[in-house]
């Protein structure tokens, strides 16, 4: 019995230091095109723990999987995995081993995409099926989390606001904290456009959305609950 405790004591104490949590993951992104004249990202949030620098070190790789599906509960076997290590361990390092992290990372041109995982819903309509999830190997322990649904477009699909409610959304947006307000009983998902129709982010409604990763300029927050124009 004895045995039994210290054992789970010792794999526990693998994930008490360095704590990833909270990861607010896109639900849609388009593929970037093929002539680099529009670059499209993969926006993901989490918040992050660490003690300190010797911690940090203890953190080998951290990556975002997307994995396409070719059917239904068929998965093809390919796999686009991004890394931002070194990125995210020289932001923990500069900003302190306690905070929240976005990562945007350049999505694949669109003959990356797989073919058979091309599920296009009218000719007009083109969108590929995909799940994804956020990976890191911690004190030489792989920590995975879930998979989730992802629809990834071809670069030159207009993303609209389609699923959500289109009521004028009560929230503004805060200068002195890079972030959009919202009312507290909100809940659901979020995506915010450009001027073009592009998600720039997306995820999961909290009372304050980050917005430290937008350059200046017009955007749209869509929610479940309404929709808000803010400038940054």
């Amino acid at each position: 019995m004895k045995l039994y405790t210290l054992f789970i004591a010792l794999i526990l104490s693998l994930y008490s230091f360095a704590q990833i949590s909270n990861e607010s993951m896109p639900t849609q992104v388009k593929t970037s095109k093929e002539d680099g004249t529009d670059d499209n990202y993969y926006a993901a949030t989490f918040d992050y723990s660490f003690t300190d620098q010797a911690d940090l070190d203890k953190l080998k790789a951290i990556l975002i999987r997307i994995r396409p599906i070719s059917a239904p509960f068929t998965l093809d076997g390919s796999t686009t995995d991004l890394f931002f290590a070194a990125d995210f361990k020289t932001h923990v390092s500069a900003n302190g081993f306690t905070g929240t992290y976005t990562t945007n990372i350049k999505m694949p041109k669109d003959s990356a995409l797989p073919s058979t995982a091309d599920r296009q819903a009218s000719s007009n309509d083109s969108k590929y099926g995909y799940d994804t999830r956020l990976q890191y190997t911690y004190n030489d322990v792989s920590i995975n989390g879930d998979f989730t649904p992802l629809e990834v477009f071809d670069s030159s699909a207009i993303l609209s606001l389609s699923g959500f409610n289109k009521n004028k959304l009560t929230a503004y947006y805060s200068t002195k904290l890079d972030a959009v307000v919202l009312d507290t009983k909100m809940s659901g998902d979020y995506s915010i456009y450009d001027l073009t129709g592009k998600v720039i982010l997306a995820g999961s409604v909290s009372t304050e959305i980050s917005t430290a990763s937008l350059k200046s300029g017009l955007y749209i927050l869509a929610t479940d609950s309404g929709v808000l124009k803010f400038v940054k």
